[in-house]
Parts: structure tokens; C-alpha cells; sequence
């Protein structure tokens, strides 16, 4: 029988065996918090990251190498999203989603709409109206339009037939160009077209074994590059993000990768922010905020052998992600993908040091010597 002081040691061998598996991304940034962050669902704007603490109170702004770049004063948050200039939180302590307008650093009151346990948000503009998706946990999406009071600043939250969804909702995510909401849940995908029509289409789903080989889904995000629509979504207990090309008819798996340092840490991923160029992964184990390029995470799953995988020319722009929109972004080389990004960028990411030791310890309990 093994041995009590090596099961720890096999247990951390056989639950790094997924993640090891998949092609490994190093993680190019990462925010520090202060200490007992819990960090929540981000959200990616045009110059900056906004970070949510569901411990404490305030939202956290970040430049995109991670560097601190302000706070916006809220009470404890859950969810937070950005489309263009307006900023809509998920203030679960005091029960209302808040709305805000940013210029650079300085956010104004926009409103709020009172809530029962708000939870993930999502913004959305289609033909000129904005509109706002939450949840409260349970199996609806909860839609609203936004329409700007005439005489004050503060929009007007008209309540619009909900959407419902087969589980608890855990992300949202949201494509703009196609009005095409992305819900995770935890059973599966929901993809729901013509999300902010009065009468919005027949959805479809993705189950669990689909989306995330059987592992409960957690946060979501949307990516648009060269106009094609990526969704990226973390499944915590296998330390990996899977990637799936989405469209109005379909969907389809393109693999799975695992977030790494140059040490070959493994970051454990549950919610996701995205815009055309830039992916943020909150990270369980370190409690803070992981940047890569989204051009180095599509690479890693569209050819992991390391060839070319994204053309250099054309155009595209931001999609919504981590729980809606983050905008549009352009890259160096003018399609949203950071130059050099088709390279895939694994190196400092061998395995060896993360399954050696309990491997050799494993193997010298197995053979040594016995009186």
C-alpha cells in the first residue's frame, strides 16, 4: 500500500497529467494585487483592464503589461463589462448593477437598476441601442435597454423578456457584429442569435462533454479576429482553456491549452476577458489577473507544432469577451493579432520540473531496497 507521506505527491502527479497534455501558452503579464484579493470577472477596454474583487470593495484598473492603473470606488463586485465608453458592475453587496462613464481614469455615475444577487454582465450596442444581459442565478438571462434620460446623464434600465437557459449561468460573453450572445452555463454552451430582438431566435447549445471533455465550464470570452468568431472557456479543475470557433450556425473544438510561467507553474483559470488581441484568465492559485496575446492562445491550439497559423494581412476587430464586449483593437501587423503571434510561444514552458520530483519520488518508493 502507498505509503501516507506519497499520496500528496501522486495526487499532484495524476492532476497535472491533463494540462501537461495540452499545448502550454506562457502568460506574457500579470497584475499584484494587494493581499486577500479574490479576484472576479475582468473585462478588456480600449487602454486598460478592469479587475473585480468579490472580498473587497472597489474595481481595479490595470495597464496591459499589469502595472496598477487606478481604482474605480464600487462595494464588492462579482462582474464587470465594458463597451466603448460605458462600464456596467455587478454589485452583489449592495444589490444593484451600476453604470459608468469612462474617459481615461475618471469614471462618472451613470445609474443603476436594483438587483436581487446580480451576477454576470454583458453590454451590447446593435443599430445604435445599447442593451445590458445579467443573470441572478438562476435559469434565465435577464435583458434590459439602456436609453439615456433627456435631461441627466443617467440611462433609463427598460426590463425586456429573458432569456431562458437549461443551467445556473457562470459567463457571458458578446459579439456585437452578429447581436450574438454566448452563455456558458454548467452544462454546456448556450449561443443565442438575434439575442437583443423582441423575438430572438432559437438558440443552440454545446453540451459539457463537447465543450470542455466533461469538466464543469466556468467563465467565457469572445474573441473576433480576421472575422472569425474564437470562444475561449475555462474549465478550473483540468487547469486548462478551451477554444471553440463559433458561428451563427455552428460551432467547432479546436483543443485546449494550459497558462504557464517560465517556471512551467500551471495557472488555474475561471474567469476570462478578451478583445481581439488580448486575453485575461483570473487566476485561482495566485489570485490575480494572467495577459496573453490572443494571437499566441489561437496558435497554440490551431497548429501546435508551431508553423504559421494566422495570416498576417487583412482586418479585424475587438469582439466581446469576459462577460461581453472589449472592444476594438488592432494589431502591429493590422489584423488584431500581435506581430509574430502565428510563432507559438511555449519556450520555458517544459513540464519536467512540475511532474519530475513526485515522479522520481514515486519511482524510488516502488524500488528501493527492502530488508
Amino acid at each position: 500500500m502507498l505509503p501516507r507521506v506519497m499520496r500528496p505527491l501522486l495526487a499532484l502527479l495524476l492532476s497535472s497529467l491533463p494540462a501537461l497534455a495540452q499545448p502550454a501558452v506562457r502568460w506574457t503579464a500579470q497584475t499584484w494585487p494587494p493581499p486577500g484579493h479574490v479576484p472576479g470577472d475582468p473585462a478588456v477596454g480600449g487602454s486598460f483592464v478592469l479587475g473585480t474583487d468579490s472580498a473587497h470593495p472597489n474595481l481595479s484598473l490595470y495597464f496591459f503589461d499589469g502595472a496598477d492603473a487606478g481604482t474605480v470606488f464600487t462595494t464588492q463586485s462579482r462582474s464587470v463589462d465594458i463597451n466603448g465608453s460605458l462600464v456596467a458592475v455587478s454589485e452583489y453587496t449592495s444589490g444593484v448593477i451600476s453604470l459608468f462613464s469612462s474617459a481615461g481614469s475618471s469614471f462618472i455615475a451613470r445609474g443603476y437598476q436594483a438587483l436581487s444577487n446580480p451576477g454576470q454582465v454583458a453590454l451590447a450596442e446593435t443599430a445604435g441601442t445599447t442593451y445590458l444581459f445579467t443573470e441572478t442565478g438562476g435559469l434565465a438571462v435577464e435583458r434590459y435597454r439602456l436609453t439615456p434620460e433627456e435631461f441627466s446623464n443617467a440611462f433609463i434600465f427598460e426590463r425586456l423578456d429573458p432569456l431562458p437557459v437549461p443551467a445556473v449561468v457562470k459567463g457571458l460573453a458578446y459579439d456585437g457584429t452578429a447581436d450574438l450572445l454566448v452563455v456558458s452555463t454548467t452544462q454546456g454552451l448556450v449561443v443565442q442569435p438575434a439575442a437583443t430582438s423582441a423575438a430572438p431566435h432559437q438558440p443552440w447549445t454545446v453540451d459539457r462533454e463537447d465543450l470542455t471533455e466533461g469538466a464543469e465550464p466556468a467563465g467565457v470570452a469572445l474573441a473576433r479576429v480576421d472575422n472569425t468568431r474564437y470562444v475561449f472557456v475555462a474549465a478550473p479543475s483540468t487547469q486548462r482553456i478551451f477554444v471553440h470557433r463559433v458561428s451563427l450556425d455552428g460551432s467547432e473544438a479546436l483543443g485546449a491549452f494550459a497558462l504557464r510561467d517560465a517556471n512551467a507553474l500551471t495557472v488555474q483559470p475561471v474567469y476570462l476577458a478578451a478583445s481581439s488581441t488580448l486575453l485575461v484568465a483570473s487566476d485561482e492559485l495566485a489570485r490575480n489577473y494572467k495577459f496573453v496575446p490572443v494571437g499566441h492562445a489561437l496558435s497554440a491550439v490551431l497548429n501546435p507544432d508551431g508553423g504559421a497559423s494566422l495570416s498576417d494581412g487583412g482586418s479585424g476587430s475587438g469582439a466581446g469577451g469576459g462577460s461581453g464586449n472589449g472592444g476594438a483593437g488592432t494589431g502591429p501587423n493590422g489584423n488584431g493579432v500581435p506581430a509574430g503571434s502565428a510563432q507559438r510561444r511555449d519556450e520555458g514552458c517544459s513540464a519536467a520540473p512540475l511532474v519530475g520530483l513526485p515522479a522520481l519520488l514515486l519511482l524510488w518508493w516502488i524500488r528501493r531496497p527492502r530488508s
